[in-house]
């Protein structure tokens, strides 16, 4: 009986490492089960070039998924575009109407700019530079703006209101765009400023339409 006993042990000692043979290791630098292949502190950083993102902001492309930071990221050179608008006023013989249209536009979209770089600096998003390549609704093309830089007297105030004009109406369209995105302007500072540019460029739009000479 003894070696019946020893070759049962031995077959037990068998069957063991077969079975031990049959299980599937993981490597060592292999993700734990549970997290889908992706280990969480790389995901964070996966395909994420912060110099990218940065020019893909600043060209007026945003590709945050939040639509408030898009809006935001957008917005900043848009109404930067205003700005630079209302400066070419000063020396060109605007008439005083026109001049405090710019005026106003300048104080109003200077202090918006400001709320939005705040914004998204509070949250660690990057601020696009003030001008950009890339055209958003309503913006005048470069021809447009060389043709306002280079009139004067009533060539000016025509160009100056009409090119703000369709600048504006295209502030609006970004407001419209935010406003039907899924989850855009919940929050209550966001709806707020959202609200305040739609009130400005609206009421805007109607001084400056008074100020064209009617056909």
């Amino acid at each position: 009986m003894r070696p019946l006993a020893a070759l049962l042990c031995l077959l037990a000692a068998l069957l063991c490492l077969l079975a031990a043979g049959c299980t599937t290791s993981r490597p060592a630098d292999a993700p734990a089960a549970g997290h889908g292949g992706m280990d969480h502190g790389a995901m964070d950083h996966a395909g994420m070039d912060h110099g990218t993102m940065d020019h893909a902001a600043m060209a007026g492309m945003s590709t945050d998924p939040s639509p408030d930071v898009r809006f935001m990221q957008d917005m900043i050179p848009h109404h930067a575009q205003a700005l630079d608008m209302a400066a070419l006023v000063a020396g060109r013989d605007a008439s005083r109407a026109v001049t405090l249209v710019a005026e106003r536009i300048r104080v109003s979209q200077t202090d918006e700019i400001r709320r939005m770089s705040r914004w998204l600096t509070a949250r660690d998003k990057p601020v696009p530079d003030h001008h950009t390549g890339h055209l958003m609704a309503g913006m005048l093309t470069p021809e447009q703006m060389a043709a306002l830089a280079a009139a004067t007297g009533p060539d000016f105030d025509r160009l100056f209101l009409t090119g703000m004009i369709q600048h504006h109406r295209g502030a609006l369209t970004m407001v419209d765009q935010i406003l039907d995105a899924p989850g855009g302007a919940q929050a209550s500072d966001v709806y707020q400023l959202v609200s305040d540019i739609e009130a400005d460029q609206t009421t805007e739009i109607s001084r400056m339409q008074t100020l064209l000479p009617q056909p």
